[in-house]
């Protein structure tokens, strides 16, 4: 979402996107527009600063429902990276998965919940003090809050329209979990149902633009539609990716005992030996035939200028035996991948029962696996012909 202003809530960090600089529009608007209407005896500088704290305890609020939301996901040893603000809303990012249909289910509505405990409570606080006498400010405190009650309640209620990125995208997730019991099998068809109702709203705003019902709203809802719809999308690729992953295992990809290299060829000797034997596995390298003291992949050598590749030997680039990731043949690539370094080149394989090394893989041999399956989420043809067997 662009640059941002960071900093921690104890354990939390919270993000303030770039965009919350719109709320100065936005108090603007609010002052010299609804409040100006309904509050002409009040001044400009009274109706500013009631503006000004409508709008911080509006987002206040929306903070509020973020920290509930990650609140609960602690609650069930689900780990929070962070909580970003901007100026449509918030997201609480997560970095673990959800144990089970249960915990996605309390996760998603504690946080339209609070919106709706604090709307209830702001609203009665606003019948209590319009009741009492509110000369000279003829209401306006009362109006303030009663505007911010029916903000929360609507933000409540917008939440829990079950289509995703909304929390009631989530809570249909949670119901289709607990009904097929395959978290990305309900993720990645709540993401389709809200793929189809943002498709809807955005033919909607075009409708009403083109007849020209009203050009404000019309547009309102195109955007709106046209930006839930891209983040249905992605909700679709993660799911169907995370289910990729997931019904692969290490073994159903990796090389099995691959041919040994000798630590002193040139770059150049092992991009010409390996045109035959593939640049992209991962070959032990051993150094007076004896254990393995290193792993090379030749492809990474490709990257070399030619001048280089021919004095620079495998010793000069190849990851330390010791240095070297291992990984047990039944694990999932979702589970290696989220433990793996962005800078790592492969990882060693070992036999479960035997704990000896069966084989090796190469983050290249992966890389096939991540790519976008088609725009509805199903494996495109080439990858179906090459899938792994699932473990």
């Amino acid at each position: 979402m662009g640059p941002s202003l960071t900093f921690k809530l104890g354990k939390t960090p919270i993000s303030l996107n770039w965009t919350l600089l719109g709320l100065v529009a936005i108090t603007a608007l609010l002052a010299a527009g609804p409040l100006a209407l309904w509050y002409p005896d009040i001044s400009s500088t009274g109706r500013i600063l009631g503006a000004t704290a409508g709008v911080i305890a509006f987002f206040a609020s929306i903070f509020v429902h973020e920290a509930a939301h990650a609140w609960m996901g602690r609650r069930h040893k689900v780990e929070v990276s962070g909580i970003t603000l901007w100026l449509f809303g918030g997201l609480t990012e997560f970095t673990s998965r959800v144990p089970d249909a249960k915990a996605e289910f309390q996760i998603a509505v504690v946080g339209p919940a609070s919106n709706g405990i604090i709307g209830v409570g702001l609203a009665g606080l606003a019948v209590v003090l319009d009741r009492l006498d509110s000369k000279p400010m003829e209401g306006f405190p009362a109006g303030i809050i009663a505007g911010l009650a029916l903000m929360n309640l609507m933000v409540a209620a917008f939440n829990l329209i079950p289509a995703p990125p909304l929390d009631g995208g989530r809570l249909l997730a949670a119901g289709l979990w607990k009904r097929a019991g395959d978290a990305d099998v309900a993720k990645l068809q709540a993401g389709r149902a809200g793929l189809v109702m943002w498709s809807g709203l955005v033919a909607v705003g075009i409708f009403m633009i083109s007849q020209e019902l009203s050009a404000f709203n019309g547009w309102w809802a195109l955007a709106l539609g046209v930006f839930f719809a891209l983040v249905a999308r992605g909700e679709i690729m993660n799911a169907a990716l995370s289910r990729r992953l997931r019904a692969t295992n290490t073994q159903g990809l990796m090389s099995q005992y691959p041919t040994p290299v000798n630590d002193r060829l040139t770059v150049t000797d092992l991009l010409n030996w390996s045109g035959v034997h593939g640049a992209d596995t991962a070959y032990p390298v051993t150094r007076w035939g004896t254990e393995p003291v290193g792993y090379v992949v030749p492809a990474v050598g490709g990257g070399l200028e030619p001048a280089a590749q021919s004095w620079t030997t495998v010793s000069d680039m190849m990851v330390r035996a010791e240095d070297a990731p291992r990984a047990w043949a039944d694990e999932s690539l979702d589970s290696l991948l989220a433990r793996l370094e962005p800078q790592t080149q492969l990882v060693v394989i070992h036999d479960v029962e035997t704990g000896l090394e069966v084989g090796t893989l190469s983050t290249a041999q992966i890389r096939p696996l991540l790519k976008a399956p088609d725009f509805w989420g199903r494996e495109r043809t080439s990858l179906r012909r090459n899938q792994m067997a699932p473990h």
